[in-house]
């Protein structure tokens, strides 16, 4: 294979080159002849200035250097149609004059600009690697996440400081598959763990919260979520994923439950009739104080409407002053007359809109006290 690249003498007094191979025509776009008539301005013509500059200290390199050693130098020179082409040199000095000073260099040069394309290109991902790993970290921190990196092939574990954070570990803390198992509570272990397995067998998504017990004792809620990455075979090789404190969702849950366990009782143990209905009028919740006051079951009321319990004529009636709560969206008192054979009874009610988590009007909710009276 010919060699491709450029072989020249550089006289370092004249400041020219005295001889030059064919490559530097075919690599720079220059005819002979415009090379010639540059003559001792050829490398100072075409040289960028930046490398130009530099060129002085790899001269300086050479006169220091001792017999056959070679030096290299990289630069750029502006080829015939105007683009820049990066070129490495490998001089060495070729004689040097009676006082040790450079006479003659010399040295091959190779195109090298796909090499420094590809090592650019390379660079600019690094940077764009940098850049988007700066920026998921600040998000990371900013939303307080946790991050994790696991390597199933040596399984080694990684955690970011704020991971280890949120499991009390110091942040120089050595981390391995055991320790956090060890940390986790002891009633959320093995669901953890087969959580971990079932993800990475059936190529899902891992989500998870569980529990973690600190160095101190304290009981912390942690949610997590992650998922697998998996070679050419489709076997699993690395693993990555989040966590995310929520002590204070699963704290705000835990009174929810709370006030929902007092309010379940108040509406099933008091002797007053309360109902929930949707703007359809279909009953959505009854207790069994409303129950007892229909002779029906709960479950024989939940999804019927008025039309289906009362007589046509009390069904409009109690619609109509449904439909003017959730209108007017206030609270209204009636007096609502039921009669069911010879039996007349009165149903003293307090109507209250039912409104969504935004506000909006959902129905009615309705609490009742009856009276009742026989006909004569």
């Amino acid at each position: 294979m010919p060699f491709l690249g450029v072989i020249y003498i550089y006289d370092a007094i004249a400041q020219q080159n005295i001889y030059t191979n064919f490559q530097t025509c075919n690599l720079l776009g220059y005819t002979s002849q415009q090379i010639a008539e540059m003559g001792a301005d050829f490398i100072t013509q075409i040289m960028h200035p930046e490398d130009l500059a530099q060129f002085p200290a790899h001269l300086e390199r050479l006169r220091s250097s001792k017999q056959q050693e070679v030096h290299s130098f990289e630069y750029r020179m502006r080829h015939q149609n105007g683009e820049w082409r990066w070129f490495c040199s490998q001089d060495r000095v070729y004689s040097r004059t009676d006082d040790g000073s450079i006479k003659q260099i010399l040295g091959v040069a190779q195109d090298i600009s796909e090499q420094q394309a590809a090592l650019r290109e390379r660079k600019q991902i690094e940077e764009n690697l940098r850049k988007s790993e700066e920026r998921l970290s600040l998000a990371s921190t900013a939303a307080e996440l946790g991050m994790w990196f696991w390597d199933l092939t040596t399984d080694c574990l990684e955690w970011t400081e704020q991971c280890k954070k949120l499991f009390g570990l110091d942040a120089d803390a050595a981390i391995t598959y055991q320790l956090f198992f060890d940390i986790l509570h002891p009633d959320d272990r093995d669901r953890t763990d087969a959580a971990v397995k079932q993800a990475l067998a059936n190529k899902s998504e891992y989500d998870i919260e569980y529990r973690v017990i600190w160095t101190d004792g304290s009981v912390h809620w942690i949610a997590a979520k992650g998922r697998g990455f998996y070679n050419q075979d489709g076997e699993p090789v690395r693993m990555m994923g989040t966590v995310q404190d929520i002590d204070r969702r699963k704290q705000a849950e835990g009174e929810l439950v709370k006030i929902n366990s007092i309010l379940q009782s108040i509406i099933s143990d008091t002797s007053s009739i309360i109902f929930v209905k949707d703007l359809q009028g279909h009953y959505v919740v009854v207790n069994q104080s409303a129950a007892d006051f229909l002779g029906l079951k709960v479950e024989e009321i939940l999804g019927k409407n008025d039309t289906d319990l009362f007589p046509p004529e009390t069904a409009q009636s109690i619609r109509a002053s449904d439909r003017q709560v959730i209108r007017e969206g206030i609270s209204c008192f009636y007096e609502e007359e039921i009669i069911d054979g010879e039996t007349s009874r009165t149903l003293l009610t307090n109507k209250y809109p039912w409104r969504d988590e935004t506000g909006k009007n959902s129905g009615v909710i309705g609490i009742c006290r009856a009276a009742q009276s026989r006909l004569s």
